[in-house]
């Protein structure tokens, strides 16, 4: 080699084989840790990722069922028995699990990095549609504004997007300015003076922004009832800071050693010992007469007291919810049905991260899909036909066409 004698041949060859042999074993054990360190933060993640997503699709089988006319023990005329008070309290607990687990993702995995960060982002995402569901209203104010409109006769079919947001958003304010000149909840509590004057003013704020004519006032009075009703729809948005503490009460510290999670979720019996005891609360409130040993034996203890108001907005969503009334007399029908599409698509995610591992059955999950898109259809929108020859413009006649 070069020249060089053999025994200093020999010695270079061997020098550089051990020193190949040495990087080789470097990048082998670097691959090995940085592989174990990806599996591990992997681990880590679906310490929280698994449960949450068993407790996604405990909620939405729920929902299935409430959709499938299986919905008495949400109205007030079902019957109290044991059984509908378990089945209307678990529904409120399995709505509350996901928000705890989606807590703790909130606060144990802010910021962890895996190898696959599209995967990451993908379960984040799809946690934030189901946050969005619960707690938007801009998507519904859609269906009062069709229905007004509708019922005055005002076009208002060319509107953009931009410019129905805003006058959705003008409507809202209207109606929250009237409810809170006479200190009222609801526009079907409002006098027949502020009824009237609530209904013009939406109307000629719609026909402002079609910029076309003034309202037709005595059509807009004529159809006060409807309207009035259609404005009282009720509404129970879980924003998304009260999702936050809701998730909250739901987290209890682990106290044993060597455990892979630092929370774990409340326990259905306590969580219905908390739910009672804002029942009877309630019942206090409204009974002075009420035998004082009926609350104390509910255990009306400091953590309890400090988790009403989150009791009581868990409960809103659910109370006395009928499924097949239209969603512009009560959002919560629409609310719950946006609920579990993004639910679905969370489930979907989480199964991704384990595949062949199938914690939901795929023909359940199957089931879960064509359910949504029967009960839902405006989350799915339809395949466009593939594209045709550009055919020549011809001029219709507008108004014959509409």
């Amino acid at each position: 080699m070069f020249g060089l004698p053999t025994e200093i041949t020999t010695a270079l060859i061997a020098t550089l084989t051990t020193a190949m042999l040495f990087v080789i074993k470097e990048l082998i054990d670097n691959w090995r840790e940085q592989k174990a360190s990806s599996e591990q933060k992997l681990e880590a993640f679906k310490t929280y990722t698994d449960p949450l997503l068993l407790a996604s699709f405990t909620l939405y089988k729920r929902l299935m069922e409430i959709f499938e006319r299986k919905r008495k023990f949400l109205m007030e005329i079902a019957p109290n028995n044991p059984y509908y008070q378990y089945r209307y309290i678990s529904t409120l607990y399995r709505l509350a699990v996901v928000l705890g687990w989606m807590q703790t993702i909130r606060r144990e995995l802010a910021g962890m990095e895996l190898k696959d960060r599209n995967r990451y982002r993908e379960v984040i995402d799809s946690i934030e549609g189901v946050r969005e569901a619960l707690a938007e209203s801009q998507h519904m104010e859609g269906a009062r504004l069709n229905y007004l409109a509708d019922k005055w006769q005002i076009d208002i079919s060319e509107l953009d997007e931009r410019d129905r947001s805003h006058l959705e958003a003008g409507i809202r304010q209207l109606i929250w300015d009237a409810l809170g000149e006479e200190d009222v909840n609801y526009a079907y509590q409002l006098s027949e003076e502020a009824q009237g004057k609530l209904l013009l003013k939406v109307g000629h704020m719609i026909c402002d922004m079609v910029e076309a004519y003034e309202p037709d006032e005595e059509l807009i009075l004529a159809h006060t009832k409807t309207a009035i009703r259609a404005i009282s729809r009720t509404e129970a948005w879980i924003y998304r800071d009260w999702q936050q503490a809701i998730g909250d009460m739901m987290l209890l510290p682990v106290d044993r050693e060597n455990s892979r999670r630092r929370f774990e979720i409340m326990g259905f019996q306590e969580f219905e010992d908390l739910y009672l005891h804002v029942l009877a609360e309630a019942e206090w409130k409204s009974d002075k007469k009420l035998p004082t040993r009926k609350k104390k034996n509910l255990a009306a203890t400091a953590r309890a007291a400090a988790t009403d108001r989150w009791m009581e907005r868990l409960d809103a969503l659910f109370t006395n919810l009928d499924v097949v009334v239209d969603a512009k007399y009560d959002a919560r029908v629409q609310q719950l049905k946006n609920l579990g599409t993004a639910l679905i698509k969370l489930i979907q995610v989480l199964e991704d991260l384990d595949k062949g591992s199938d914690k939901v059955d795929p023909n359940e999950l199957k089931r879960m899909h064509a359910f949504d898109r029967l009960n839902n259809p405006d989350c799915y929108p339809a395949k466009q036909p593939p594209p045709q020859e550009a055919e020549p413009l011809i001029e219709t006649n507008k108004a014959a066409t509409e």
